[in-house]
Order: structure tokens, then sequence, then C-alpha cells
């Protein structure tokens, strides 16, 4: 057998850790799936040259099985992105978009100290655009705002389903 690499990307939405929300079920699908790829990870061979690599935002939530000797028991942490590494990552989001020539992505990556590569990405990719549209500073705060207002209502909706009745 051919070495291979495969990988997972956010883990979390099929390992988090079972039994972690009581009355929801035992069985679910996701479970069934975990329970299967912790099955088959349990029957690898070490010399068949098969690495099995994962990403997660949030390990905290991780089943603990997943985390134990043989599975995913190695971490790298991944620090969030300075403002050059905002700056890189938003240029590659935006190679496809006509850019006004006042606008500077350095500014955007300026405005973001902390957040992951992630978020200004977001914040340029729901700008509605249309065809031969510029992307300006007035229509990238337009869109911040309506980002800020989408996370606030899933905050307060969070919010509502946790609080008890």
């Amino acid at each position: 057998m051919a070495p291979a690499i495969i990988f997972i990307d956010e883990l979390d939405a099929l390992g988090r850790a079972r039994g972690a929300f009581p009355g929801l079920g035992g069985h679910d699908e996701k479970e069934q799936t975990l329970n299967q790829l912790l099955s088959e990870m349990d029957g690898f061979d070490a010399s068949v040259g098969l690495i099995i690599l994962s990403a997660t935002n949030r390990p905290e939530i991780l089943d603990p099985a997943l985390l134990r000797a043989g599975r995913f028991d190695r971490q790298v942490l991944m620090d969030r992105p300075d403002r050059k590494g905002r700056t890189d990552i938003l240029k590659v989001h935006v190679r496809r978009i006509k850019l006004d020539t006042a606008f500077k992505l350095e500014d955007v990556a300026a405005l973001t100290p902390g957040f992951s590569g992630a978020d200004p990405v977001h914040k340029v990719s729901i700008i509605p655009r249309g065809i031969g549209a510029l992307l300006d500073k007035e229509t990238l705060d337009e869109a911040a705002i309506r980002a800020l207002a989408t996370d606030l209502k899933r905050m307060e909706a969070t919010e509502l389903r946790s609080t008890p009745v």
C-alpha cells in the first residue's frame, strides 16, 4: 500500500464528546461515525505509512477517546495570524475582486487584531457586489456592521437556548 495522508478539518463537528448533551439521544449518526472512525484508527498498522491529521478550533469539546495514544495524541497549537498574516490571507481571498485604488488591505488587517484568519475574510466575502463593482472602504464598513449584527443575533440565539425556563 502506498503512503497516504488523510486530513479531517473541523474534527469537533464529528468528534464532539459523547454523552455531553443528555436528552438528545444516544446513537445519532455523528456518534456512529465517530465510533467507526475510532475503531478504524485502532486497526492501523504503524508500518503502513498512513498519517491522519485533523484540525479544530474547539479542542475542549473533543471526545477523550480521540486523544488517546495512537489516535490524535499530538497537538500543534497555531496562533492567530499577526497583521502581516491577516493581510496575506486577505490577498488570497480578494484576488478576483476589483479593489478601489484608495482601498488598502493593510487597513482591514489593522482593524482586526486578535481575529482568526477567517474573520476578516468573512467580512470581505459577505459584501454584495455587482458585476464590475469596486470594493471600497464604505462597502467594507457596511459589511462589518452586517457581520457584527449577524454575530450578535447568533449569540442571542445561543443565550436563549441555554437559558433555563
